[in-house]
């Protein structure tokens, strides 16, 4: 809301918090951006677990077809199921 109220449209894709404060509504924290754009500014500001290389996402999501392989993931990559589930979720909506 903060972002309409300031800029007078909402972007089509996501609102992005430069200052990685998701409760924050100051209008010059606020920027306009892809999904993709607001998951890279999420994992480099550490907001997301770093336990899955970014750079591996690609062939994870190619990988991950059943909830097995998944659980095979998160043991190669020390995290849970459940932090795996998620960001093949969300990568495959990006791509």
């Amino acid at each position: 809301m903060s972002f309409y109220l300031h800029y007078g449209y909402m972007p089509d894709g996501d609102v992005i918090h430069l200052c990685h404060n998701p409760t924050c509504s100051n209008p010059l924290h606020l920027t306009a951006g892809t999904r993709s754009e607001n998951m890279m500014t999420s994992y480099y500001s550490g907001r997301l677990q770093r336990k899955l290389p970014l750079q591996d996402l690609p062939a994870i999501v190619a990988r991950c077809k059943t909830p097995a392989d998944m659980k095979e993931v998160a043991a190669e990559y020390g995290c849970t199921y459940t932090a795996v589930r998620h960001m093949v979720r969300r990568h495959k909506q990006v791509g």
